[in-house]
């Protein structure tokens, strides 16, 4: 059993996107990829696409490196669920590292924590999204009362992003993504000073917890971890794809 008193350390790299061109992504990360992600690099039509890919696998494979530094950023061999999930092969690391991956317009996150899954989540705030018709949809009736009784419109559009960002983290960590029902899900977001981000799933019997990472403005970001205890979160926000640095059994992110 875990103790109450031991902190997971849960480690957030965030990578903007727009910095990098698909020539310099090509030539850094090409190396790096399996045969099975080249394959699906080809299939993407899409060039931002293409850059959210290899701005996340670069981001991920080094990270995990960073990580467990006994295995090269190419050497990781990560699978797919079948909900799309993605995961590591059993017993190539030790450490038994989980993690997630999310990119929106602008940037690319990847989450790694060792031995509890995890779940990521990343949103750009949408001018074309009609939020607040689409909070009907993904919230229980008990978060949409909550949610109609913030007054101030700036701050109820915030509300909700949050509420996205923390449920999709938790079930994109469970392994559904958007199939299961957000509703069925409510959660309750702390609003005392020492645990500001905090995030509580209500009715879960897994034991998920769940926290907002600060993000530059117009940005969401929201991390969900499956423990019976806290856990702490290393974030790295900007990370420079142009300084990291892989070399033979080693890997440094630097920010």
């Amino acid at each position: 059993m875990t103790k109450r008193n031991k902190k997971i350390p849960a480690k957030v790299w965030v990578a903007e996107t727009e910095k990098y061109d698909l020539p310099f992504l090509l030539e850094s990360c090409s190396g790096l990829l399996s045969d099975k992600e080249k394959i699906r690099l080809t299939r993407i039509s899409n060039q931002d696409h293409k850059i959210n890919f290899l701005v996340s696998r670069y981001l991920l494979r080094t990270a995990l490196s960073e990580c467990d530094p006994r295995i090269n950023p190419e050497e990781w061999l990560i699978e797919n669920g079948d909900f799309g999930k993605p995961y590591l092969q059993s017993a190539q690391s030790p450490k038994n590292l989980q993690f997630n991956l999310s990119h929106t317009k602008g940037f690319a996150s990847c989450l790694v924590v060792e031995g509890y899954e995890c779940g990521v989540d990343i949103q750009a705030k949408n001018i074309d999204m009609n939020w607040e018709d689409i909070s009907k949809e993904i919230l229980s009736d008990e978060e949409y009362t909550t949610f109609q009784h913030i007054d101030d419109y700036i701050e109820r559009e915030k509300r909700f992003y949050q509420y996205w960002v923390m449920k999709e983290s938790f079930l994109k960590g469970i392994g559904v993504g958007l199939m299961e029902d957000m509703k069925r899900h409510p959660i309750v977001f702390f609003t005392d000073l020492e645990h500001p981000q905090k995030v509580v799933y209500k009715n879960d019997p897994f034991k998920w917890g769940g926290q907002l990472i600060d993000m530059p403005h117009g940005f969401f970001l929201g991390i969900s971890v499956k423990q019976n205890c806290e856990f702490n979160v290393n974030c790295k926000i900007d990370v420079d794809l142009k300084s990291v640095k892989v070399v033979s059994g080693s890997c440094q992110i630097k920010i």
